[in-house]
């Protein structure tokens, strides 16, 4: 596993050790707290997002200030889902579309 970071970021990151936390996130520890690469790269967010959703990767272009809303628009497909498509689950007889909390109908197969 490669960590990446952008070049202008690379001494403010030197003076810590890195390894990849249970989450799958580049991060350190301060004193008795764990700090994650990400939220000092952009600090004073509680949402950073990682675009291309590699949590590995955190060179300036791929990280975004997020809402909580954003960031959970961007994950990937739940480990859970049983349709095999994201945004799409069983409900009852049939398969319920979803968009974030709005419900964009109920279908007999899960590819319609």
């Amino acid at each position: 596993m490669k960590i990446k970071v952008s070049p202008q970021d690379l001494r403010l990151i030197s003076n810590y050790t890195w390894y990849v936390s249970n989450s799958g996130y580049a991060a350190t520890r301060i004193g008795n707290r764990v700090v994650y690469m990400h939220k000092m790269l952009v600090p004073h967010e509680s949402h950073v997002d990682h675009i291309n959703g590699y949590k590995l990767d955190n060179r300036r272009e791929n990280l975004r200030k997020a809402n909580h809303q954003l960031n959970g628009m961007n994950r990937g497909k739940q480990v859970n889902n049983t349709s095999g498509y994201k945004g799409v689950g069983k409900m009852k007889n049939r398969w319920q579309a979803r968009l974030g909390s709005k419900c964009l109908g109920t279908y007999d197969t899960k590819e319609e």
